[in-house]
C-alpha cells in the first residue's frame, strides 16, 4: 500500500498487456505536489492582490499533472454558479509556445488566449469588437492574418473582463523570456503583468527553473 492505495489483487491473473497498462496509467501524488497542489488552491481563492503566481520545477516533475487537477476541482466548484452565468469560464490555460526565432511571439500569443477563452455554446458566445475576429456561420473563431497585435490584446482584455476566470494558466512560461538583443526582461514581464491589472485577472505561470528569472 502506497499513499492510501492498495494494489488490486486480482490485477496478478489478468493478462500481460493490461497488467501494464495499469500501471502506465497510475500516478501516485507526491507530498511535494499535494503540498502545491494546496498552496496553489488557496491562493487562488485569496490572491491578496497578487496578479502572478510562479509554479517551476524540473521538465517532468508534474506540474501539467498539477495544473489539471487544478483547473478539475475549479471547473467542481464552480458548477452550481455556471447554472446561471453560462458565459463564464472559471480556469482558462495557454501553452507559451517558444518561438522559431529569438523573438517571443505576442500576437501567437494572444490570438492562441482568444482560441482558449472560446466556448462551443454559441448562444453565449462573446462580440470581441474588433474587425477581423469575428465566427463564421457554424460559430467558430475566425481570426483573420492581417489583426495586429494590440487589436488582438484589446479583444484578449475584453474576453477574459466577460469569461472571468478565477486563474489564467500559462505552461510553458520560461518562453516568455525569449526575447532578441535589446529588449529587456522586465518588459516581457510588464506586458503580461499590465493585461493581469487591467483585467483583474490573476496570471499562473508554469515552467521549468527559468522562471527564476521573472521572480528576481
Amino acid at each position: 500500500m502506497a499513499n492510501n492505495v492498495i494494489f488490486p489483487l486480482e490485477l496478478l491473473n489478468r493478462p500481460v498487456a493490461e497488467r501494464l497498462a495499469y500501471f502506465e496509467n497510475f500516478t501516485v501524488a507526491h507530498p511535494k505536489l499535494r503540498e502545491v497542489y494546496e498552496v496553489l488552491m488557496r491562493t487562488i481563492s485569496e490572491p491578496a492582490g497578487a496578479s502572478f503566481i510562479f509554479v517551476y520545477g524540473a521538465s517532468g516533475v508534474g506540474k501539467t499533472t498539477l495544473r489539471k487537477r487544478v483547473e478539475q476541482k475549479l471547473l467542481e466548484k464552480a458548477l452550481s454558479d455556471l447554472e446561471t452565468d453560462r458565459g463564464r469560464m472559471p480556469v482558462v490555460g495557454v501553452e507559451a509556445v517558444a518561438p522559431e526565432s529569438r523573438n517571443f511571439n505576442w500576437k501567437d500569443y494572444y490570438t492562441r488566449s482568444l482560441f482558449a477563452l472560446e466556448e462551443p455554446l454559441i448562444d453565449y458566445k462573446f462580440d470581441y469588437g474588433v474587425r477581423g475576429i469575428y465566427r463564421d456561420s457554424l460559430g467558430q473563431l475566425v481570426v483573420e492574418s492581417k489583426v495586429v497585435a494590440p487589436a488582438l490584446r484589446r479583444a484578449l482584455e475584453s474576453t477574459l473582463r466577460h469569461r472571468r476566470p478565477d486563474v489564467f494558466f500559462i505552461d510553458e512560461g520560461q518562453h516568455l523570456a525569449k526575447m532578441s538583443s535589446g529588449q529587456k526582461l522586465q518588459d516581457q514581464l510588464d506586458c503580461l503583468k499590465s493585461l493581469a491589472n487591467m483585467t483583474g485577472i490573476l496570471h499562473c505561470l508554469l515552467g521549468t527553473y527559468e522562471l527564476l528569472t521573472f521572480r528576481t
